[in-house]
C-alpha cells in the first residue's frame, strides 16, 4: 500500500522541512503539502476520503 504524508503549515514564511524530513524517514511514497492557515476549511490539498481509498496515512 502507498503511504502519503500530508505536511502542512500556517503560513508562507514558515518551513516545512522539519516535517518533510521526518516523512521520508518513514518511507512516505507522495506528499501534499500545504501553507495555510488553519482556519481555513476547505483543504484541497487534503481530500481525506478520496485519499484514503488508495494510501496510508502517517500523521
Amino acid at each position: 500500500m502507498l503511504k502519503f504524508g500530508y505536511p502542512r503549515v500556517s503560513t508562507q514564511d514558515q518551513s516545512l522541512s522539519l516535517q518533510l524530513d521526518a516523512l521520508a524517514h518513514y518511507g512516505v511514497d507522495q506528499t501534499f503539502e500545504e501553507k495555510e492557515s488553519g482556519k481555513k476549511k476547505k483543504r484541497p490539498q487534503l481530500d481525506i476520503q478520496k485519499l484514503l481509498q488508495i494510501y496510508t496515512l502517517i500523521h
